[in-house]
């Protein structure tokens, strides 16, 4: 079941599948416990809010792409996620 791509796919344009439970990046670890509860697993999370923070993308861009992939995610929960971890991120 693919759910989400790889960054690089906004870049260059040619998809790079992943899985729900076939994504670590670094620090995915250190993210889950405190994503423990969420509706979505920490990889995702973690996808979105690198996405947000990387490219010129607003939370709705990043909606449909979650959900040309299948997911269906509201803009307002990716800015609570942004919220939540962009300071997790910015200290690894």
């Amino acid at each position: 079941m693919v759910v989400a791509f790889h960054a690089a796919t906004l870049a260059t344009g040619r998809a790079l599948p992943l899985t729900r439970t076939g994504l670590s990046p670094v620090g995915t670890r250190q993210l889950s416990w405190r994503t423990k509860g969420r509706h979505f697993e920490a990889p995702l999370i973690l996808q979105a809010v690198c996405w947000y923070l990387r490219y010129p993308l607003s939370y709705r861009d990043i909606e449909e792409l979650f959900l040309e992939r299948g997911l269906a995610v509201d803009h307002s929960t990716l800015n609570r996620w942004v919220l939540a971890y962009t300071p997790l991120i910015e200290r690894r």
